[in-house]
């Protein structure tokens, strides 16, 4: 039973589903934030186009030699590739039948991340004599990452609001939620360059850790936290179901980052950190179950 769930627990993971799944439920967190139904065709193709740009950046990303690969996640992906690449595929198509439905200005941000996303990996800029992709550029990873998460689970339903709704966000609370939610998703990444670290110097990619060091990279983890609590009283009232949640999320973000002992390994990372990004949806829903 143990082996079954051992397995169960790596196809949701490293099948990219969890990570999906994660981008969808910050979508619904948008609208619990700005307090609309939310629209459940743009949720489903938030969760088809995170499936199908992890697993084919996955794919560009592929290594020499897999199999071989110290980390799990990378031995079960190409040791899976077909059934990687069915995933990938399958949420592709999924996406473009459902982006048929978007605003044209919807349609518009949907490429442009598409684009930001393919370039992430793709050797299109030249940074001397090499050929590298956006996530070379030095302390640029991080801040990509954050800005297409961004855009995507916060901007993009705004956008669909603005031409589609009768109840539009007003500016302020766009660049509220806009601003807090990049904070929170910087600070999650952090975590997971840190432990790239040795990895990232090898192959001379500059991320945040590189270029600030390690104990300084966790201090700005702790301010992007801090950030993102302030925005949070902004956004929304203090006694609030949005706020609680909120504040839980980011002190349980602190102790896992900050306080969680022992060896981390990579279940840590795409189970207990990426779970953050689902958490604050599934308080703000129990919480108003509760009320």
């Amino acid at each position: 039973m143990q082996k079954q769930g051992s397995a169960f627990l790596d196809v949701l993971l490293f099948s990219n589903l969890f990570i999906a799944a994660a981008a969808a439920t910050q979508v619904a967190f948008t609208y619990q934030l700005i307090g609309v139904q939310p629209n459940l065709e743009l949720i489903g193709l938030v969760f088809c186009a995170t499936l199908a740009f992890y697993s084919f950046s996955m794919l560009m990303a592929k290594p020499s030699n897999p199999l071989a690969s110290p980390f799990q996640r990378v031995r079960w992906i190409f040791s899976h590739q077909n059934l990687f690449i069915a995933l990938g595929l399958i949420a592709a198509v999924c996406g473009a039948v459902l982006s048929l439905s978007l605003s044209t200005p919807s349609q518009i941000l949907l490429m442009t991340l598409g684009l930001f996303s393919l370039s992430y990996n793709l050797p299109l800029f030249r940074l001397g004599e090499k050929r590298i992709g956006l996530r070379h550029l030095p302390g640029v990873k991080l801040f990509l990452i954050a800005l297409v998460w961004t855009l995507s689970v916060v901007l993009l339903p705004i956008l669909e609001l603005q031409n589609t709704s009768a109840t539009p966000v007003n500016l302020t609370q766009a660049l509220l939620l806009i601003a807090q939610r990049f904070l929170f998703f910087s600070a999650i990444v952090i975590p997971f360059d840190v432990r790239d670290l040795y990895q990232d110097q090898i192959h001379q990619l500059k991320t945040i850790p590189v270029i600030l060091g390690e104990k300084n990279a966790y201090r700005l983890c702790l301010g992007l936290l801090l950030g993102t609590f302030m925005l949070s009283g902004l956004l929304s009232p203090l006694l609030s179901s949005e706020f609680t949640a909120m504040s839980i999320s980011i002190l349980i973000s602190l102790w896992l980052i900050f306080k969680c002992t022992g060896q981390k390994n990579e279940y840590y990372y795409f189970f207990f950190l990426d779970g953050l990004l689902v958490l604050p949806w599934m308080l703000v829903s129990f919480l108003n179950v509760l009320t």
